[in-house]
């Protein structure tokens, strides 16, 4: 990458790599996921910088890059510790209670979601995308995106929250429920501290990436000289 280019990408990590990272936050509700997490997905960004025009379509191409990424991640690698639980912890004793907050069970129940469901809610409610937006974003269709932010808003956390009062008695959910998620994926975001390096590392996971390509290439370059010499040398003979 040129240096002129380069000098724009890092600008663009410096000026938006803060609320990147609270959206990886977010989506993998584990600090050090959402480190690993948005420093792949701005090295995919660096690979692709040259063919991105604008910040504002370098910023969509990053949150797009990071909800597929932590959704495949999960597939892949099965991160077993987050796997959605059909309950929740008992409520707690009541000299323990005061210090739990319903923007806390809230917090809770939406990282106790499927990575999916809760890509969707927090595009839904964090950042604030329409329905046709956010299934773009998926890559999926509008319809799945409405059963599964339903299910995300209803039965799936009403059977987490049933135990603390956060839901009727019958398992409806309050009228200030859409208020309680924004406020829970705000405040959860609020209060982490992105790292202090994610412009360096992301240049040398960028870097690395490229080479890894540019060595993928010349590879497959010379398996096709060499098979067409085979092939080639069949036919001769």
């Amino acid at each position: 990458m040129k240096s002129e280019v380069e000098a724009d990408f890092v600008e663009f990590v410096q000026a938006r790599s803060a609320a990147l990272f609270r959206s990886a936050y977010l989506l993998t509700g584990d600090y050090g996921h959402a480190e690993d997490l948005l420093q792949t997905s701005l090295a995919k960004t660096y690979v692709a910088w040259s063919r991105i025009s604008r910040p504002q379509a370098a910023e969509a191409y990053v949150r797009k890059v990071m909800v597929t990424t932590a959704i495949s991640w999960w597939r892949r690698r099965s991160w077993r510790n987050e796997r959605p639980r059909d309950d929740m912890p008992e409520t707690a004793a009541p000299s323990e209670a005061d210090a739990i907050t319903e923007r806390d069970l809230m917090w809770a129940a939406i990282r106790s979601l499927p990575p999916g469901q809760r890509a969707m809610v927090v595009l839904r409610y964090y950042e604030d995308r329409s329905e046709v937006q956010t299934a773009e974003m998926l890559g999926c269709s509008v319809g799945n995106v409405k059963s599964q932010t339903h299910l995300a808003e209803g039965p799936a956390i009403a059977v987490r929250l049933r135990r603390h009062d956060l839901v009727t008695a019958g398992g409806a959910m309050t009228d200030t429920l859409e208020d309680s998620i924004k406020t829970a994926l705000g405040r959860a975001a609020a209060s982490v501290e992105p790292p202090t390096e994610i412009v360096g590392s992301a240049l040398v996971a960028g870097r690395k990436a490229v080479r890894r390509r540019h060595w993928t290439v010349a590879s497959a370059s010379v398996v096709v000289v060499v098979v067409a010499s085979v092939v080639s040398g069949v036919f001769v003979g």
